[in-house]
């Protein structure tokens, strides 16, 4: 069975934790390298436990910035 996945457009508003996680590459990351799913990218809920639908173990992980000086 092929898993279903809603997709945003790259510039959509989001709420969503993905946007700060240092495993998302645009609309898929390294749990969901076909495409992060619905209640991710919408900000429902945090992924911060492993899923049986993903791929591997990531889960949410604050992105690393470098500080302004």
């Amino acid at each position: 069975m092929e898993a279903q996945v809603e997709w945003l457009e790259d510039d959509a508003p989001s709420l969503s934790w993905c946007h700060s996680c240092q495993h998302r590459n645009g609309l898929t990351c390294s749990a969901y390298p076909e495409g992060v799913p619905y209640r991710w990218l919408h900000g429902y809920d945090k992924h911060d436990t492993i899923q049986d639908d993903q791929t591997g173990k990531a889960v949410f992980k604050p992105a690393v910035t470098a500080e302004l000086v």
